[in-house]
């Protein structure tokens, strides 16, 4: 139970002010409560100001007074001192982050009032707080008082749907497209746009083909529901789907390439590309189609058509801030430099993007070991949403200069700057690789040693500190740093890779090593380094001949020196020691101060 604090005559109606211009900072669905904000006036413990003469109020306060009691002629019915109380509190409490307490006094408030404003802060608090149940509550009570309001009855679906109750979610979704002001084609692209981000695609399918036969004559609806079969596995049905949302709408352009993506996926690469190119052809104007088949031709891994797909949409769209945005991002991925710079330069030509078009600009510059100019692009960044990883990768870039000292200052005035843990961890690594690169090994561990003293539970700091233990043979600090990783989570594939990785080089609990790469394999069969792990867990086993698969699959992913240290070692331990030093030289070439590389070297030829 919550105790409320009494509140009397001037305090009372100018808190009543404050709420009544907009119930004074609750938050939106998944923002934060706003903080306490400090108005450098002086207060009783109560709220009301402390001024030496009560009894003569200024013009102002009596003017506030004026309005506050219109304001409280005005209320609806329901609105007692008690009620008030309650509300204002937990107004209060909600802007110093107290999301329970403002959670139980809007709940409580939106049941004894008939204000939809009440119950709408209730619902959007019950929300940010993941009371699912408690939102379900107040959202039926928003809807009670406000019956054609747009967003209760998106929420109401999204919950439905989060319950798994499809009926309930199409009757909410119906009447979303019904109170939608621009009409049906726009109701349902809301509704479209809701359930296709649906955490439980399942649901959300047979809602929507339990909609109303009229709304399921629009091609946005036939999209929708081809976009939520092809989630729960069954393409059969979402190309069926797709098919008659390019019946009624061939301009469809997400039909379209969601249909090539289906097919490509399917193995029909080439009626994939052909029809693309055909609607291409046919919708030279859909911007949309454009990017999409540019998008889809990038995650495919066709990097050379998607290249030339990439610079034909930039030759008609390059005027199109957000076009130019998109092809630079998927120029990145498939590492067209070229490329991406040209369409990031283009970006500040038009004064659009300009702090995000320097992030990536300095991201390119990096990749080409150009740190001066990877600078001078992270300091323009300014205060965009990139700016700490700026300042961190400026840093980076400092000691690569060899300015360890500057990079040093840099980084102590972040820390001063930026006191949240996660930001705090992130530069404390950092730190710590400044220092391993600037060969101070011991520094580098006691920051990382510091940091954890601080912030114990940060697993990636725990991570981290354990491999740079492990390069300084400092194995049992290793050790206790990824069980302590592995006994809050069982499953982290990073851990498992890593301390199986350490035993089996030591020739340690070889069966246990094993199990853990098995089941970090599990999760990343793909990953060059744990591959590389399973063979050498193998080759310590005393089984070459299966190491050598492994070796030879991660060497072909990343001819990385310790790899190349590994498989070479196989390969001698074989009898095929031409092909060992094959390898090895190959590793040479690409890493000549690998001291790995050049240990196995010397131990083995010696």
């Amino acid at each position: 139970m919550i105790q409320f604090p009494k509140l009397a005559g001037p305090a009372l109606l100018a808190l009543l002010v404050l709420w009544l211009g907009g119930c004074a900072g609750m938050p939106e669905t998944g923002s934060a409560p706003e903080p306490a904000t400090d108005t450098g006036e002086a207060t009783t413990e109560t709220g009301a100001r402390d001024e030496p003469d009560a009894e003569q109020p200024s013009a102002d306060t009596a003017e506030e007074a004026a309005r506050a009691e219109q304001a409280l002629r005005q209320q609806p019915e329901g609105f007692t001192r008690d009620t008030l109380y309650r509300l204002l509190v937990a107004d209060l409490a909600g802007r110093q982050g107290d999301v329970a307490t403002a959670l139980e006094g809007y709940l409580a408030t939106a049941r004894e009032t008939r204000d939809p404003r009440v119950a709408e802060r209730a619902t959007r608090l019950a929300l940010y707080a993941s009371e699912d149940e408690l939102a379900f509550e107040a959202v039926q009570r928003w809807l009670e008082l406000a019956p054609d309001e747009h967003q209760a009855h998106a929420i109401a679906a999204r919950l439905y749907l989060r319950r798994g109750e499809p009926d309930g979610a199409m009757l909410h979704l119906r009447r979303l497209v019904e109170v939608t002001g621009d009409g049906t084609e726009a109701g349902l692209q809301s509704v479209a746009a809701l359930v296709t981000r649906s955490s439980n695609p399942a649901t959300a399918l047979a809602a929507m083909r339990r909609l109303p036969s009229r709304y399921r004559e629009y091609a946005v609806t036939q999209y929708a529901i081809g976009e939520l079969a092809d989630q729960t596995g069954d393409r059969q049905a979402a190309l069926e789907a797709l098919d008659r949302a390019l019946d009624i709408d061939p301009g469809h352009g997400d039909a379209r390439v969601l249909r090539a993506r289906i097919w490509l996926e399917s193995g029909e690469e080439e009626r994939a590309l052909a029809d693309l190119r055909a609607a291409r052809d046919r919708f030279p104007e859909d911007r949309a189609l454009a990017l999409g088949t540019a998008r889809l031709l990038v995650s495919a891994g066709r990097e050379q058509v998607a290249r030339t797909t990439i610079q034909r949409t930039f030759e008609q769209f390059g005027d199109d801030s957000f076009a130019v945005y998109s092809l630079a991002l998927m120029a990145m991925q498939i590492s067209a430099w070229d490329d991406a710079r040209i369409y990031l330069e283009r970006l500040l030509a038009m004064g659009q993007r300009t702090s995000t078009a320097h992030y990536y600009l300095g991201r390119i510059a990096e990749q080409e070991s150009d740190c001066t100019t990877a600078m001078r692009h992270y300091i323009k960044v300014g205060r965009g949403e990139h700016r700490f990883d700026s300042e961190l990768r400026a840093a980076d870039c400092m000691a690569r200069l060899g300015r360890i000292e500057e990079a040093r200052l840099h980084l102590e005035r972040m820390g001063n700057q930026y006191d949240e843990p996660a930001a705090q961890a992130r530069i404390a690594t950092t730190r710590a690789a400044i220092e391993q690169a600037a060969g101070n090994p011991g520094r580098a561990l006691t920051v990382l040693g510091n940091a954890v003293e601080r912030y114990p539970d940060n697993l990636d700091l725990r991570y981290t500190r354990a491999l740079t233990a492990a390069e300084q043979d400092r194995f049992e600090l290793a050790r206790e740093d990824l069980e302590f990783i592995l006994d809050r989570e069982p499953d982290n594939a990073r851990a498992l890779n890593a301390l199986g990785y350490m035993l089996a080089d030591r020739n340690l609990e070889l069966q246990r090593a094993r199990a853990m790469i098995e089941r970090a394999l599990e999760q990343n069969p793909q990953d060059p380094a744990t591959i590389d792990s399973m063979g050498w867990v193998l080759y310590r086993q005393g089984r070459p001949a299966a190491a050598l698969k492994h070796l030879q699959e991660a060497w072909e992913r990343d001819p990385d020196a310790e790899i190349g240290a590994h498989l070479g070692e196989v390969l001698w331990a074989l009898g095929r020691r031409e092909q060992a030093r094959a390898i090895w030289e190959q590793a040479r070439e690409r890493e000549p101060d690998s001291e790995i590389l050049q240990e196995t070297i010397d131990r083995l030829t010696r």
